[in-house]
This record gives C-alpha cells, sequence and structure tokens, in this order.
C-alpha cells in the first residue's frame, strides 16, 4: 500500500536456480566366473557400487529470513548403494546317481554421504539427526531390560517414566535409562536395528538329484539383517476387523479380578507375555523383533516310468510327482510371515502352504 491506495506487483515466490541441472550416477562392477574339473565346482562372485552425485537438495538456514524469499533445490546432496554377491555350485554323477547343489548370498546397503542440512545445535542433536556419511534405515529405540511385576518395583524405580510413574502398571516395559539422566524419553533413543524395507542379507539353496527314474528337487529360501515391529497393541485390538482379535492378544498381563481398579495397590494381577490392554509400548527391543528366516520355498519327488513299462500303451513318457510349495518356515517370530510388512499388524492373507499331486504323460 502506498499512499493509501493498493499497487499491484509482480515477484519471484522462491528464487531461481539456473544452474540445476540432471545429477550423474557413476556405476563398477567386478566380478568372477569360474566353473572347474567338469563342473563340480563353479564360482560366481560379484562386487557392485553404484554412486550418485548432484542429488537435489535445500541450502537450510543458510540466509536470513529478511530476504524474503525461499531458496531453490540444487545439486547438493550424494548417496552411495554397494553390494556384495557369491554364488557356488557343484553337480556330479556316480554311476547311475546325479546331483547337483548350489547357493548364493547376497549382501546389499545403501548410505548418504552428502546431505544438506542446517547446523544443529549440540553434539547429541548432530548425532541424532545428521544424516551425512552414514548408513540408512536405522532403527531407533529405546533398550527394554524386561517388565514391571509389581507396584512396589514401580514405586522405588530410580527411573522416571513420567508423572512419577503413578501412570505404570505391571506388565510395562523397564526401559533402559541409556544416557544416565534418570528419566526415559527422547534422549534414550539409540541404534537398535535396521529398518529396512528389504533385507540386506538374501540367501538360497538348491538342490536336485536322480536315480534310476526317482528325481527329487528342493529349494530353499533365506533372509538375514531384516526387523519387523512385533505387533504388540492394537489401539482398539476388539473391535479390529468387526470383532477379530488374534490369538496373540489373549496372553496378556491383566488384573485378577476384571472388575478392579488397576491403579489399586492391592490389585493381583495374573501374568502374560504382552502388557495389558491399552498400555503404550513405544518403539524399542521389547518390540522390535529380528525377521531372519530359512523358508523350505518348494519340494518335489517324481518317478519316470520305464519306457519299457510304456511300449505296449505307446505313450512316449509318463511321470507321476507330488510337490509342495512354502512347506516349512523357520524363524524367531510369531504370528507373522517374516516377508510381510510389521504395519500390517499380520492382519494379511497367511501365505498358502500347497500340495499338489500331478502325472506328466507324453505322447
Amino acid at each position: 500500500i502506498f499512499n493509501g491506495n493498493f499497487i499491484n506487483g509482480v515477484g519471484f515466490r522462491s528464487a531461481p536456480n539456473y544452474d540445476l541441472t540432471w545429477y550423474t550416477a557413476t556405476t563398477a562392477n567386478a566380478g568372477i566366473d569360474l566353473t572347474l574339473w567338469d563342473g563340480k565346482l563353479g564360482v560366481t562372485a560379484d562386487i557392485f557400487q553404484r554412486d550418485r552425485e548432484g542429488l537435489l537438495g535445500y541450502q537450510v538456514l543458510t540466509i536470513p529470513g529478511i530476504v524474503g524469499a525461499d531458496l531453490p533445490q540444487e545439486n547438493l546432496n550424494s548417496d552411495r548403494h554397494r553390494g556384495y554377491e557369491i554364488s557356488l555350485s557343484h553337480r556330479n554323477r556316480v554311476n547311475d546317481f546325479a546331483y547337483n547343489i548350489s547357493a548364493n548370498i547376497a549382501y546389499t546397503y545403501s548410505m548418504t554421504r552428502d546431505y544438506a542440512r542446517s547446523t544443529l545445535g549440540n553434539s547429541y542433536s548432530n548425532w541424532r539427526n545428521n544424516n551425512a556419511n552414514r548408513y540408512n534405515e536405522i532403527w531407533w529405540g529405546v533398550e527394554s531390560t524386561g517388565v514391571f511385576t509389581s507396584y512396589d518395583q514401580i514405586y522405588n524405580s530410580t527411573v522416571n517414566y513420567g508423572n512419577g510413574n503413578m501412570e505404570h502398571l505391571p506388565g510395562d516395559y523397564i526401559y533402559e535409562d541409556w544416557n544416565g539422566d534418570g528419566v526415559i524419553d527422547g534422549n534414550d533413543n539409540h541404534p537398535i536395528a535396521t529398518r529396512n524395507n528389504s533385507p540386506r542379507i538374501n540367501g538360497g539353496l538348491t538342490f536336485s538329484a536322480e536315480y534310476k527314474g526317482i528325481d527329487m528337487s528342493l529349494l530353499l529360501q533365506g533372509a538375514a539383517m531384516s526387523y519387523v515391529e512385533y505387533p504388540e497393541q492394537l489401539s482398539t485390538p476388539f473391535v479390529w476387523q468387526n470383532g477379530n482379535i488374534l490369538s496373540m492378544f489373549l496372553d496378556r498381563w491383566h488384573p485378577e479380578d476384571p472388575e478392579a481398579d488397576r491403579y489399586d495397590p492391592n490389585t493381583k494381577w495374573v501374568a502374560g507375555s504382552r502388557p495389558a490392554l491399552g498400555r503404550p509400548i513405544g518403539t524399542g527391543t521389547a518390540v522390535v523383533r529380528d525377521a531372519s528366516y530359512l523358508r523350505v520355498k518348494s519340494m518335489e519327488i517324481g518317478y519316470s516310468l520305464p519306457k519299457q513299462w510304456l511300449n505296449k500303451l505307446t505313450i512316449a513318457g509318463m511321470r507321476v510327482y507330488v510337490n509342495a510349495y512354502n512347506l516349512l518356515t523357520f524363524t524367531g517370530i510369531k504370528y507373522l510371515d517374516p516377508e510381510h510388512p510389521s504395519d500390517s499388524y499380520g492382519y494379511l492373507y497367511p501365505i498358502n502352504r500347497t500340495y499338489n499331486v500331478g502325472i506328466l504323460i507324453n505322447l
């Protein structure tokens, strides 16, 4: 407004960047591929790396507010993806028995190298929030050391969980005072696992064999360095999905008398494997579980009838077989498939275990 009148004007909502350009990627791969002794030993190994430069970012808090414009995106950031993979194989024949076995394992990770950011106010904040030169997908949380088993244990605790621990109940988790200040809060968070959408380590093993018309094949699949947040609680577990509830939530701490006051020191409690319903659990080692697994993905056994048996039937070949998929899974977690995301809380249709019996005829 000048002299009491509105004056139209034009200006940049943010400053332009005329030097903005594509980011660049530099990739490298080195490998070896060997087959020795007529296939008795095969080795394949690879190492790869991809560096990206010039990823978009903002120069945060590097100019005063009186400038009146936001800084544009610039080619400021960079990251790195690296991985290793190795595969071993062996095949052989001993008279009528022939077999083939192979195994592979792969490890991949990513990290942020350069990351434009504002100056952080203290050393802890810099350690906690500075992503530069750090692996990605760090899972931060508190360390659980057990559960409170009585009101006396809660009242005599030297660590403050908030409000003088007056809101704590038997069955609630005990957390480590990681920074030693006598209070459990966000400053006790530290790296406890890897928060990733896919495992860092994947592997598998295949085996096949044949002996006088009998054949067999086996596929094992596995993964490691994968973690999920275990579905300890739901906000309203008894009304989830129209009243259904997982049986895992029934094994919980609860008052012996359902009508008793939870906060009455004379209330007697029945122990369980999980806190009482409605209790806060936070994010920590109590609920973050190792989702490593080994799965018998497929298994098949078959028999090919001898040709002399089939000549009278004018059939070129016949094979009968039985197979199974997702036969067994070995893992340290319960009620969850280790390949499912933890935010689904187990309410996903499970992987089918399938059995088949068949006959294959060649005319």
